[in-house]
């Protein structure tokens, strides 16, 4: 497992993945890419098996919405007892979050 990963939320967002995904493949460093698929009709999954093939995807067979998607995905990943609050230790916190028909 990876010190860290990037944990992406899909659902029907295949466009977006292939726009966006190489540039943070490109800049994540050594973190793992993750791609938790909220049971998308898109062929989110098979754009990622095709084009991505270094990124961990996760099939859902239901759409858990956007917090119970993140926190399957996390789960899943061996992730879920490891978030760290950044606040704590003195940094100031960034998060982006892009809700995209979740």
């Amino acid at each position: 497992m990876s010190e860290a990963a990037v944990v992406i939320l899909n659902f029907n967002g295949r466009d977006f993945l292939e726009k966006f995904l190489p540039s943070i493949l490109e800049h994540s460093g050594n973190a793992e890419i993750v791609v938790a698929d909220n049971a998308s009709t898109d062929e989110s999954v098979k754009l990622l098996e095709d084009k991505f093939p270094t990124v961990r995807i996760i099939e859902f067979s239901e759409n858990h919405g956007f917090a119970g998607g993140y926190n399957e995905a996390l789960n899943g990943i061996g992730y879920g007892d490891q978030i760290v609050d950044n606040e704590r230790f003195g940094m100031r916190r960034f998060v982006y979050f892009n809700r995209l028909n979740t």
